[in-house]
């Protein structure tokens, strides 16, 4: 019986609260050994997440409509999550709803005082 060595297997990719993957980076083996490394585009919200992902892949994550990484800097929106060789992802940051200040002051209105971040009523 021939042993041989497989690539280790993070599993399906961790799911994120604000954000959906929009590409995956596949490495493509051919007799045993890295023949080529592609990025899968794909439709942002469409989810992928039924393709487990291998060690040196990594699926790219793209934070939704109104959430970035960082609450204040609404471009910080995309991030990857990479499978080690240990068969852990990497820790993944989270996307948190944007950060969008105080209100303006209205003569005659009355509100709550404090920021207002994406999607909460005021």
């Amino acid at each position: 019986s021939h042993l041989r060595c497989l690539r280790v297997n993070c599993g399906l990719p961790p799911r994120v609260s604000g954000a959906e993957i929009w590409k995956l980076d596949i490495v493509l083996k051919k007799k045993g050994k890295n023949f080529a490394k592609v990025t899968e585009d794909m439709p942002v919200g469409e989810l992928m997440y039924d393709r487990e992902i291998k060690n040196d892949e990594a699926s790219k994550y793209q934070c939704s409509e109104g959430y970035s990484i960082d609450p204040r800097n609404p471009k910080k929106q995309r991030f990857r999550a990479q499978c080690h060789p240990s068969g852990n992802y990497e820790i993944v940051p989270s996307c948190r709803p944007l950060n969008c200040g105080s209100l303006p002051k209205i003569k005659g209105a009355r509100y709550k005082h404090g920021d207002v971040r994406f999607g909460s009523p005021r």
